[in-house]
């Protein structure tokens, strides 16, 4: 009984892997999402889900000043430590924080770019660079769920040719995925 459900369960996810890899190959904008506040509800919601951690997926943009640091060169065959001056910069980051540290992301400052790297990596569960384009990869990675959750919303898209996502879209990936992990939690006890 359990391995007819066990081969089920593999033949589903070579299912799944072929039309991703047919959708890899037909849709230009393939796992290119823009972050939304809906869309960062429903990571919240899935990751509280898969493994009871309450979080905030969110957009936060860190801000260094303008700056000088000590940075090693190469300088006539010798390897030196000079002061280089860095203009203010801002760096756009999608951060999954817990809900009870979400005050400590409100007025958050940095000297470099170390340092708020460093801060990132010690106040988030995760947390990735945010050029525009959501790096899927590292989601998908950290939390493999949500694999599921992206390859709905792309052939979503690529049946309606539509590149920005409804709420009630997001929402029924949502509880697609959830209805699948409450299966698969079902199937473990």
């Amino acid at each position: 009984m359990a391995s007819l459900e066990l081969q089920e369960i593999i033949e589903e996810k070579s299912i799944l892997l072929k039309r991703r890899m047919l959708l890899q190959k037909q849709y230009k904008y393939y796992n290119e999402f823009n972050f939304s506040e809906n869309l960062g509800v429903a990571i919240s919601i899935l990751i509280k889900e898969a493994e009871g951690i309450d979080c905030v997926c969110k957009k936060l943009v860190c801000e260094v000043p303008e700056h000088e640091e000590l940075v090693q060169r190469h300088f006539l065959g010798k390897d030196q430590m000079v002061r280089k001056r860095f203009s203010k910069k801002s760096y756009p980051f999608v951060v999954i924080i817990k809900k009870e540290f979400v005050s400590n992301f409100d007025n958050l400052t940095f000297e470099t770019f170390d340092e708020m790297k460093q801060k990132l990596e010690d106040l988030s569960l995760f947390f990735t660079t945010y050029p525009g384009i959501l790096d899927l990869e590292m989601f998908e990675l950290v939390f493999p769920y949500l694999k599921h959750f992206f390859q709905i919303l792309n052939e979503w898209r690529f049946q309606t040719g539509r590149v920005t996502l409804d709420e009630c879209i997001i929402q029924e990936a949502m509880n697609t995925v959830l209805n699948g992990l409450n299966i698969k939690e079902g199937r473990m006890h």
